[in-house]
């Protein structure tokens, strides 16, 4: 395990100059073109993107409860990945106004049905969740309700409970010979 971190970072490293020393040969890469796209990119991650979806968190923490907040999570995460896929779509890039057969789908009413489709899913998964906590079926995962406690288990058949001492004590072993066909 400890030689195994270390691979890995040197094979990224090998993998990321590979690709940069390709990149300064090609002729198709222009430093000034290709570099400030990139620039581009990290100032609207740093300055769009991640206060849009910090807020949401933040959002999410404050108004859901506990028991629903990491399908909510996870629906926002699906969410934000399937509408980073559909934007080319939705924006028609690569559409040829002499050639209806490049994009011909209604990208839009797509979009709409599969987020719609994973909100549903995330609502199934939230009811489902809250019937078995409404029936007591909810074994004895910790969550954030109960700050990390887990609730108590009953004594399992093999052990009694000693009234004098208020204690859980475990049954002696059944001696050799007895119930047995020898």
């Amino acid at each position: 395990m400890k030689t195994t971190r270390p691979t890995l970072a040197a094979l990224g490293l090998a993998a990321m100059g590979y690709a940069l020393w390709s990149a300064l040969r090609s002729p198709d890469i222009t430093p000034n073109r290709n570099g400030g796209f990139l620039l581009l990119v990290l100032v609207l991650h740093d300055a769009l993107l991640l206060p849009v979806f910090l807020a949401a968190g933040a959002l999410v923490r404050r108004v859901v409860p506990p028991s629903a907040r990491a399908t909510v999570q996870a629906a926002l995460i699906a969410s934000a990945a399937v509408t980073l896929i559909a934007v080319p779509l939705l924006l028609g890039y690569g559409r040829i106004a002499d050639n209806p057969s490049a994009l011909p789908l209604d990208y839009p009413r797509g979009l709409l049905l599969v987020l719609g489709g994973i909100w549903l899913a995330a609502a199934i998964a939230v009811a489902v969740k809250r019937i078995g906590v409404s029936n007591g079926r909810t074994g004895q995962t910790p969550t954030n309700d109960t700050q990390g406690a887990v609730a108590p288990q009953p004594p399992d058949a093999s052990s009694r409970r000693d009234p004098a001492s208020d204690a859980v004590t475990a049954d002696p072993p059944p001696s050799p010979g007895v119930g047995s066909d020898s």
